[in-house]
């Protein structure tokens, strides 16, 4: 062998792992050639036999290239298949648990995570914005401090986004048992546990004293893990300790049980400093996870937020989302921590910018609210409209008026209360984390008392405190409503009164009883009429009978000469009045019919000092026609004369026999019968002439669209068929129509402007 072929080239390929890279486990693949040290140099030999040194070289060199081509592909899959690295806390916190509990549902799912131990919040801000973590599990007041910029930190991390919220962790501030320290102010001097360096706890822990007024100078600080913890309460080497954790926290369990140590109250106004700054929020430490613990106990909390750096592969972020919706209940199960906030919207106070691809989760949650807000914006245009037609509603809803806005106001009270105290109590207070336990929360304020419900939070205390007051008030407002619309009513019909609702209106006053009244009131409530409410005035007590039709009847018994009588009857908002000449003395004697009209003008003297609803008054004697048109002069008053009325029939019918036939069928309100009524002019014949009219009811398919137009009313004067010379029809005209019903000349009218293309 010669020496040439003896000599080699040592091939040497290293492949060497980028530490610090956005993507951990990165290869890059260096080639280094080195001649062996018993190769001469080149210079030492002949050109030819340099030529082929370098030839004898080639050979090894594209053989170590085609074996690094070859390892590179197996290096890059190994990447792509690297976990998820989630920087968490100590392995003895709440943090790591929670962690190691996503790590080990992701073992089922298509994303491995592997959680990082860490000294807390502080360091896995640095670990995410170096790249040398994923995601990071970070305390809501330290990542604040790292948006903005603060200590601990020396620049604004930029590179940070949120994914969601998980849940809230409330302080505990730990005291020895022994010390007469009950507020946080009163720690200054002491030996304080401020939780590890690099951690959010001691962060927090600071800026909780730091509100109570306690300054770093004024205690001695030790940053103590949590383990360090209970054996250093119970030497005294240290006299309290601040943990920024979940209930139950095992470093407190420990201290309570052995009564180490027990929990101090926050003062509320050290409460609303924090809250107000945007970093914390307002929590409390239920009774019953700790030993010894006799109340609530107020205090703040951060928010554990899940972050992740900004140029982390989208598909790895939504990868982690989906697993997280999908295995909540089994992290819950696994952790022993609620994830209450988990997917929750963020304090607008937090000034961190949401993820793209966690936006559809977190938004999600904005559906109830806009729902609730629809809702209201809803009630709110109900209530517009019903203040716009409050004539129909009143005609409607007769003498439920009350009893429904009585029952609207507390419904209205309740859902409010329910709304505020969702929105001030449902981080911290799991009787209303949801809407719909707010709502029974609230009903349960409202009809027993706080009970085991009661607020954690100042403004929800403040909610629930009006929501009682109110609430009570309305409950008696509803349940007198119901006592009186009902109960009152049938006590009154049983003692022989019936006594005339508050609220009455659009109603009919019948003055004076008889026979005739009672014929009235069945033809008034027939199948075929809108049934209005009817008052009757009368001497003595009510002589209802016991019959349906009399169900929405009222009795005032007095004389209705008496202005406190009308008073009573409600004739201001009643829709017509009539008088029956049937007056009778308190005996029961009926007067006669000269002291009878009298009565009838006194009536209507007192009624036109009161108002101007229209009156239908009932004559015995032509010779007192004209007291009664003086007394009813200047307003809507009608005189119905027996002996003129009934005179004047029997000249008609002389001329034309069967009139009479044809009065009384118009005259009753039966079945399959017309009648006349009294309507307003339809907006599709406003301006129009009455020959115009005519023609718009003309056409007659059916019964039930037949409408006869025969009068006009103008002012005081009733135009009977007339001619078009009484010019346009105006918005003031009133209509006389025959028809069967009122709903049929709406119907007939509705058709025919169809039919016209009106």
């Amino acid at each position: 062998m010669s020496i040439y072929e003896s000599r080699s080239v040592e091939t040497r390929v290293t492949f060497l792992r980028a530490a610090g890279s956005d993507v951990a486990g990165d290869a890059r693949c260096r080639v280094v050639l080195s001649p062996s040290p018993s190769v001469p140099s080149t210079a030492d030999v002949p050109r030819a036999k340099h030529v082929e040194h370098r030839k004898t070289m080639v050979a090894p060199l594209w053989l170590s290239l085609l074996s690094c081509s070859f390892a590179i592909p197996s290096l890059m899959a190994q990447t792509l298949e690297r976990p998820v690295l989630l920087a968490s806390g100590e392995s003895q916190g709440n943090y790591f648990r929670v962690a190691n509990a996503i790590a080990e549902v992701s073992a089922r799912s298509g994303i491995k995570v592997q959680p990082i131990v860490s000294a807390g919040s502080v360091e896995n801000i640095g670990m995410l914005s170096s790249g040398r973590a994923d995601f990071a599990l970070v305390q809501s007041d330290v990542a604040v401090r790292a948006l903005l910029g603060r200590l601990p930190f020396t620049r604004p991390i930029t590179n940070i986004e949120l994914l969601t919220p998980i849940f809230t962790e409330p302080v505990h501030v730990l005291v020895r048992d022994d010390l007469f320290i009950f507020s946080v102010d009163e720690l200054k001097g002491k030996t304080i546990a401020t939780g590890a360096n690099g951690s959010g706890g001691q962060l927090t822990s600071r800026s909780v004293l730091e509100a109570a007024g306690v300054s770093m100078g004024e205690f001695q600080a030790r940053a103590l893990s949590m383990d360090q913890i209970v054996p250093q309460l119970s030497d005294e080497s240290i006299d309290a300790a601040f943990i920024t954790s979940t209930v139950p926290a095992g470093t407190v369990v420990q201290s309570m049980s052995s009564r180490e140590a027990r929990l101090l109250v926050l003062d509320p106004k050290l409460i609303s400093r924090l809250t107000n700054t945007g970093s914390y929020v307002e929590a409390y430490i239920p009774k019953g996870p700790y030993a010894n613990q006799d109340d609530d106990v107020p205090t703040v909390g951060t928010q554990c937020l899940l972050l992740v750096r900004s140029n982390v592969d989208p598909t790895k972020v939504s990868s982690v989302l989906e697993l997280l919706e999908k295995e909540r209940t089994e992290i819950e199960h696994a952790t022993g921590s609620k994830m209450d906030l988990l997917f929750r919207p963020v304090a607008a106070q937090l000034p961190i910018q949401i993820h793209p691809a966690a936006k559809p989760y977190l938004s999600s949650g904005l559906g109830i609210g806009w729902f609730w807000m629809g809702l209201a914006l809803l009630l709110a245009i109900i209530g517009a409209a019903l203040i716009w037609k409050r004539a129909h509603v009143r005609q409607a809803t007769s003498g439920l008026a009350d009893l429904i806005a009585a029952v609207l106001a507390l419904c209205g009270v309740w859902l409010s209360a329910a709304l505020g105290l969702y929105w001030c109590e449902r981080h911290v207070n799991e009787n209303f984390e949801t809407i719909s336990k707010s709502m029974w929360s609230v009903l349960v304020y409202v009809s027993g008392g706080f009970q085991a419900r009661a607020p954690r939070t100042t403004w929800g205390e403040r909610v629930a405190v009006v929501a009682i007051i109110v609430g009570v008030a309305l409950v008696a407002w509803v349940i007198a409503e119901f006592g009186k619309r009902y109960i009152s009513e049938e006590l009154g019909r049983w003692m022989g009164r019936v006594p005339v609702p508050s609220h009455l209106a659009e109603h009919i006053i019948l003055i004076n009883w008889d026979r005739r009244v009672e014929e009235m009131i069945e033809e008034l409530h027939g199948p075929e009429m809108k049934k209005r409410p009817v008052v009757v005035i009368g001497q003595g007590p009510s002589v209802f009978p016991h019959r349906p039709s009399f169900e929405r009847c009222f009795w005032v018994s007095g004389d209705a000469t008496d202005t406190r009588v009308l008073e009573q009857a409600k004739v201001c908002s009643a829709w017509s009045i009539i008088i029956l000449a049937s007056w009778s003395s308190e005996t029961g004697q009926h007067l006669d019919p000269d002291v009878s009209d009298a009565k009838t003008v006194l009536a209507l003297i007192a009624l036109r000092g009161m108002c101007d609803t229209p009156v239908t008054a009932e004559v015995r004697s032509t010779r007192n026609l004209k007291a009664a048109e003086a007394a009813g002069r200047g307003v809507r008053t009608e005189l119905v004369c027996a002996e003129n009325f009934g005179a004047n029939v029997l000249t008609q019918c002389a001329f034309t026999p069967g009139l009479a036939d044809l009065f009384q069928t118009l005259l009753t309100f039966n079945a399959n019968s017309d009648e006349i009524y009294r309507v307003k002019v339809p907006d599709q014949l406003k301006n129009a002439r009455f020959s115009d009219v005519l023609r718009f009811y003309a056409r007659r398919e059916s019964k039930a669209r037949a409408v006869i137009p025969i009068a006009v009313v103008r002012g005081s004067k009733i135009l009977l068929n007339p001619g078009d010379d009484i010019g346009p029809l105006n918005d003031d005209d009133r209509l006389f129509v025959i028809c069967d019903n009122e709903q049929a000349f709406d119907e007939a009218t509705k058709h025919a402007a169809e039919m016209f293309g009106a």
